[in-house]
């Protein structure tokens, strides 16, 4: 069943119609679901994470309503919880990666056996950007972009990031491809479930765990010994192995991309057709390209991509993200209005947090953009976001001023 609003109900019923595929999928690759049902609660546009994994009753951010399904992997993800979260646990938020790495991996599997290898690898490639761009963030040396992360004195909303779930799916990812692949990894994927459940579990215990049952299985210890166990859990920085991707549709989304960076336009037979995790991943490419390589995109080409693809009105969260965080970057900030609605209309923390820092960091129009539109919107964001979006603004040297100061934010905050 699906809980909400009646103005967002049937909506909400169409978004999350994959649900049952979704539990059914991974029953048959993680073992009996032993929480009875699976219910989902549709909270207010301040709920400020995606989905929270409560037993028997998931819940969820409306911001996930996109209209075509596109960001059910989010259901997906919060399904695999049922297991790798809730029947196993982390035994210390210190190994929140053991929750969030395991499920990623499995939320990939399940969107591969339903969905395709190819829309899987698209998802898998949206999710290494906003690995990239954790670790851009904190810094490559920066112990929160540790998979076993040092908690003392750190408040954990502060290491909260992409790098437990992302970097933590990598790693898990290639103890899979050093043991010989699925075949070989789903069988321990069950066997961990099995002997953890109802339990907690640390890095220490994993590692004995897969030694011993692989060691049971045949693999040579030569083979175990190549896993760098210190180095996996304990080093900051990207990971040194990224997971094998099918590219064909992701080759198809960088050839259009490459043309609208050497040409400032592209074929009309390339994008035909595109998914909505296509033009996703599409809106990333050109960030990391500005990000990473300083690619210059002029005004007239931001807009014949906007006109093209209809980024700026989508409906889907994600895309609506990325692309306001690629027009910043880019030193567009004509559309600040765009940002400013985007910020007013939900207070989850994947977006607004990124986009406030983005805004500080554009000019004193953006600045002042961000000021006054947290004056704005603080009484409707989480208790949670209020504190660490205000604590960026601090660090800006900024503290949030009367919602009247932006005609900006005021105008677009209903």
């Amino acid at each position: 069943r699906v809980w909400a609003e009646p103005s967002v109900v049937e909506l909400a019923a169409y978004e999350f119609a994959d649900t049952e595929m979704f539990v059914s999928t991974a029953e048959k690759l993680c073992g009996d679901y032993v929480w009875g049902r699976y219910d989902l609660l549709m909270l207010p546009p301040s709920f400020p994470y995606g989905g929270m994994e409560n037993p028997c009753l998931t819940f969820v951010t409306p911001t996930l309503l996109a209209g075509d399904r596109s960001l059910s992997n989010v259901i997906a993800h919060e399904v695999a919880h049922s297991w790798t979260g809730n029947l196993v646990t982390n035994a210390t938020w210190a190994d929140f990666w053991l929750n969030e790495g395991f499920t990623v991996f499995i939320e990939r599997r399940l969107i591969r056996k339903i969905f395709g290898e190819p829309t899987a690898a698209l998802k898998q490639r949206a999710g290494w950007a906003n690995l990239l761009r954790a670790v851009e963030h904190f810094g490559a040396d920066h112990p929160f972009t540790r998979l076993h992360i040092p908690m003392e004195n750190v408040d954990p909303d502060d290491c909260f990031s992409n790098v437990s779930y992302e970097k933590g799916c990598a790693f898990v990812s290639y103890l899979e491809d050093l043991v010989g692949g699925p075949d070989q990894f789903e069988p321990f994927l069950q066997a961990y479930l099995y002997r953890f459940q109802y339990g907690t579990v640390s890095h220490d215990q994993l590692r004995h765990f897969f030694e011993q049952y692989f060691a049971d299985q045949g693999v040579s210890r030569d083979t175990l010994d190549e896993v760098d166990w210190d180095h996996w859990v304990h080093d900051p920085g990207m990971p040194d192995f990224e997971p094998k991707l099918d590219t064909r549709l992701i080759d198809a989304v960088q050839k259009c991309a490459t043309e609208w960076i050497d040409y400032g336009k592209a074929d009309s037979q390339l994008d035909q057709g595109w998914t909505s995790d296509q033009k996703l991943v599409l809106v990333e490419t050109l960030l990391e390209a500005v990000v990473e390589h300083g690619v210059v995109f002029s005004l007239e080409v931001l807009d014949r991509i906007d006109q093209r693809y209809g980024f700026s009105a989508t409906r889907n969260s994600e895309i609506l993200f990325k692309w306001c965080l690629f027009m910043l970057r880019t030193g567009d900030t004509r559309k600040l209005d765009l940002v400013a609605r985007f910020l007013s209309e939900q207070g989850r923390m994947k977006f607004v947090r990124p986009l406030y820092r983005q805004l500080l960091t554009s000019g004193e129009a953006a600045r002042a953009v961000a000021q006054s539109t947290f004056a704005l919107n603080r009484p409707q964001y989480h208790a949670i976001a209020q504190k660490m979006v205000a604590r960026d603004l601090a660090n800006a040297g900024l503290e949030p001023s009367s919602s009247s100061s932006s005609s900006v934010a005021s105008g677009t905050s209903h």
